[in-house]
This record gives structure tokens, C-alpha cells and sequence, in this order.
């Protein structure tokens, strides 16, 4: 049985897949352990695997921020913008790691030398290598989601 609870941490929602932050009102089940929205935002949202440069473009097309709605999605763009789990890189130096090799980040933490990161690529292969030696292929942004994958309210 869900129990109606304000977050004390920012998550998502295991309903329409939308983020919410601390302090939102949320509905937790704790036999499944999973918190979603109490009323789902009425555009249903999905994580789009997008390329970097078109990101940047739609941060550039947003100029200067006249409104609210469009300095949040700026934000939440240039938020997409960093190396965190389920961004898509490119190994762009190192030694150890092939050049080249492209994969989706499993993990981001600090080593004994500073940031670091776990790529997984195609034939599921984890590499593990310096965060300085990736650079962004393409980012998964939270999108109005396509028909098809609508939720029904």
C-alpha cells in the first residue's frame, strides 16, 4: 500500500519516469520500495538518447531567457550536458582503452587518481579509465515522450 510522504531526495518517478526533487509530495510503496508523482505531470516524459551537438544547438536556439520554462530547460540541458550514468561517450585518449571504442557509463566515481568512469560497450566489455579520457557522444535527455510510448492517465 503506497504511503502519501514528502521526498527528502530527489528520484524518480516508476510511473510516467519523471524526475522529482526533495520536498516534492510523493507516493511511496514500500513493499516494492518504488515513489511516484501523486498526480503525473499531464505530458507523459522519456529519456531520448540525443547527440551532444544537438543539445547544444537547442541551448543556443533558447537565447536569452525571457521566461522561466525556457531558462529551466537550458538548465536542465547543460545538466545533461555532464558524464554521469546513461550518457553514450567516446574514448577520445588514454592507452589502455582503445581509441575509439564507444560504450554507455555504468559508473562515475573518484579513483586513487582522480575522476573516473565505467564504460560498457556493444559486446558488454566494462572499461575502466580516467574521466578526462571520454568525451560525450550523445546524452539522454528527458523529453515529451513519442505517442507510442505515452502513458495512459
Amino acid at each position: 500500500m503506497a504511503r502519501v510522504m514528502i521526498s527528502r531526495y530527489k528520484g524518480r518517478c516508476t510511473t510516467c519516469a519523471g524526475a522529482f526533487d526533495a520536498g516534492t509530495e510523493i507516493a511511496y510503496d514500500g513493499a516494492t520500495k518504488s515513489a511516484a508523482h501523486v498526480v503525473c505531470p499531464a505530458v507523459p516524459l522519456a529519456f531520448v538518447s540525443t547527440p551532444v551537438a544537438a543539445v547544444e544547438a537547442e541551448i543556443a536556439a533558447l537565447g536569452v531567457f525571457e521566461d522561466a520554462a525556457s531558462r529551466a530547460r537550458a538548465n536542465a540541458l547543460a545538466v545533461a550536458l555532464t558524464i554521469e550514468r546513461g550518457a553514450v561517450v567516446r574514448v577520445v585518449r588514454g592507452r589502455k582503452v582503445p581509441l575509439g571504442t564507444v560504450g554507455e557509463v555504468i559508473w562515475v566515481g573518484f579513483g586513487r587518481y582522480g575522476a573516473r568512469v565505467g564504460v560498457k560497450d556493444a559486446d558488454g566489455v566494462v572499461h575502466w579509465t580516467a574521466r578526462s579520457n571520454v568525451a560525450l557522444e550523445a546524452v539522454n535527455v528527458l523529453m515529451p515522450a513519442p505517442p507510442a510510448l505515452a502513458v495512459a492517465a
